[in-house]
């Protein structure tokens, strides 16, 4: 805060790049410019053992050994029963492989091969007698209002008061 109120308020020098005329506010990033973009120094010097990306700080790596890399529990595709080390290469499987065909549970997380089987689950496991199910994408709502809103800003439709077919009682 005090560097600003120095640069911005009080017209503190900024470091100009002689080169190409972009400012900046300390000589460190100046410099760091200047190594990267004109003299083409990448700072990028850590290896991920994994995958060869390359990062500028060790906790830059660490984050990315553990976010990417490194997993507590083996993930299992509940739609092909393929099984993956990481929840990174179990969320890229799912995307790429199954993007069309599943359809996720967002009160409980499970994944369903389609999304009448998530409808089905819906109103059997959540016991939901009455579910407002979106005409788009069958997902489920707990009233219509919420159904109307969603159809409206997910799916640009229109709305309509009444139940979905599959969830009327008799």
């Amino acid at each position: 805060m005090a560097r600003h109120l120095k640069i911005v308020h009080e017209g503190l020098e900024e470091c100009k790049c002689d080169s190409c005329g972009r400012k900046f506010t300390t000589k460190f990033a100046l410099h760091r410019h200047i190594r990267k973009v004109h003299e083409g120094i990448s700072e990028l010097v850590l290896p991920c053992a994994c995958c060869g990306k390359k990062f500028s700080a060790k906790h830059g790596l660490e984050r990315h050994m553990r976010l990417i890399h490194e997993s507590a529990e083996l993930c299992i595709c509940p739609l092909c029963n393929r099984s993956f080390s990481t929840k990174f290469a179990f969320n890229r499987h799912t995307k790429t492989v199954h993007s069309d065909s599943i359809s996720l549970c967002s009160p409980c997380n499970m994944l369903f091969p389609s999304k009448f089987a998530l409808l089905e689950h819906n109103l059997t496991v959540h016991n939901t007698s009455k579910v407002f199910a979106c005409h788009e994408c069958l997902k489920c709502f707990p009233d219509t209002e919420s159904r109307r809103s969603h159809e409206q800003n997910d799916h640009g439709v229109g709305t309509s008061n009444m139940y979905s077919p599959t969830t009327q009682s008799s």
